[in-house]
């Protein structure tokens, strides 16, 4: 997501491919202008998600425009 956000990024997408599967763990995403996320995957709460401080929204966009 941050390469796709940096102010010289010519592919600004994001794409997690049918049949992937990832497990993440609370995540904020600040700033993020103009990003294109496609998720034809699944992502998975990391069985420990509730560790960490942000356990309300495993994936959170704040200040995003374009998104």
């Amino acid at each position: 997501m941050n390469a796709a956000n940096a102010p010289d990024a010519t592919d600004r997408q994001v794409i997690i491919p049918k049949d992937a599967k990832l497990s993440i763990m609370p995540v904020t995403f600040n700033n993020m202008k103009n990003v294109q996320l496609t998720i034809d995957g699944t992502l998975y709460a990391s069985e420990h998600y509730k560790d960490y401080t942000q356990t309300d929204q495993i994936i959170k966009f704040e200040n995003a425009d374009g998104l």
